[in-house]
């Protein structure tokens, strides 16, 4: 178990930066995941602490161990990666078991770790088979138990669970949550998939064009999204956003757009302006009076029914939005509704600089 640390980590190719002077750490037995689109950085800050990439500049610790000219297989950690990577002409427990023969740990150290990591993943009688006779979650399982029979004090994860089926990914991501409880020691996962990165993770760091945007709790960087990027990358379906305009008197501060206006519910001290102004879908509430406080008038676009809920597109003056409703209260396509939202959920942003307002 052990703390990794990125000091000021930067990792550029010729003119090209992908890692801008990442600062970040990352605590003994924490869940942390990074998540961002392609291309943000993500699986090169996984690879720098792995040390299959050297660093530009900046330093990375594991442990009270600055990592920077370690080679890989003196930092004590163990990755898992998109691909399984196993042996095909190996046996399961041959395949857990290769990393220990090399470092020629005896025989009977060998049989204990493999036989614990498999009954910990539910795979003891697949042990005896081959890579080919198994179904994709089981491959997954294998490879993750190859990681852990190393007992390192960092597990890296790249994306393991994007070569699985939609249901396979679900449960493997129970058993991973289960391993990390169990095992207490500091994961690392990298992930595209937002909704993965907030079913896993302690704690999520945001990246995007190589920088850090944010990091905190799911519910923080949910609730609190510190710039546009992060509160449209964070929630399924994504932030609304809206052009307003922001006015402030001595007693109340107001916000206006086309066809709404909302009142905040305690005096802010915001410079009067544009304004972005952030609906999360399932703060968008339908209802029967037409002329309420904090109300929206759209018509229904397109319905998408998903069940106990159905998602709402909509359009009206205001540009185009998504509610998230009970199934109960679906409307009809061409439908015109009204809309109420509690002021204390809005969220404001900077036009200019995409930093958060409030």
């Amino acid at each position: 178990m052990a703390r990794v640390v990125f000091d000021r980590a930067r990792k550029q190719y010729s003119e090209n930066v992908v890692i801008h002077d990442l600062s970040l750490t990352i605590d003994d037995s924490e869940f942390m995941v990074l998540v961002g689109p392609s291309g943000c950085g993500k699986s090169t800050a996984l690879r720098m602490i792995a040390g299959l990439e050297e660093i530009s500049d900046g330093f990375i610790s594991i442990g009270d161990r600055v990592v920077n000219d370690l080679h890989p297989k003196q930092r004590d950690i163990a990755m898992v990666f998109q691909n399984y990577a196993l042996y095909p002409h190996m046996s399961v427990f041959d395949n857990m078991a290769f990393a220990l023969k090399l470092r020629k740990i005896p025989k009977s150290e060998i049989e204990r770790r493999v036989r614990e990591a498999a009954r910990a993943l539910e795979i003891e009688r697949l042990l005896d088979r081959k890579p080919k006779a198994l179904s994709g979650g089981q491959r997954q399982r294998v490879a993750i138990g190859r990681a852990i029979v190393r007992e390192p004090k960092v597990f890296l994860m790249d994306e393991p669970l994007s070569n699985l089926d939609a249901k396979l990914r679900v449960s493997m991501r129970a058993e991973i949550k289960k391993l990390h409880r169990k095992l207490q020691t500091t994961f690392i996962y990298v992930t595209h998939d937002q909704i993965e990165a907030m079913t896993l993770g302690d704690r999520i760091a945001i990246l995007n064009g190589g920088k850090l945007q944010q990091c905190g709790t799911p519910h923080q960087v949910y609730a609190e999204p510190a710039n546009l990027f992060v509160a449209t990358f964070i929630g399924s379906p994504q932030m609304n956003l809206l052009d307003a305009e922001l006015k402030s008197s001595s007693t109340v501060t107001m916000i206006t757009g086309p066809d709404f206006c909302f009142t905040l519910p305690q005096r802010a001290d915001y410079s009067a302006g544009d304004v972005k102004v952030g609906l999360r879908p399932e703060h968008l509430v339908c209802i029967a009076d037409p002329n309420p406080q904090h109300a929206l008038t759209a018509q229904v676009e397109v319905v998408e029914p998903l069940g106990a809920e159905s998602y709402l597109y909509l359009s009206g003056k205001m540009g185009n939005l998504v509610a998230r409703v009970a199934a109960e209260q679906t409307p009809q396509v061409g439908e015109a509704i009204t809309l109420t939202i509690d002021a204390g959920k809005l969220h404001l942003f900077d036009p200019r600089t995409e930093t958060r307002l409030a």
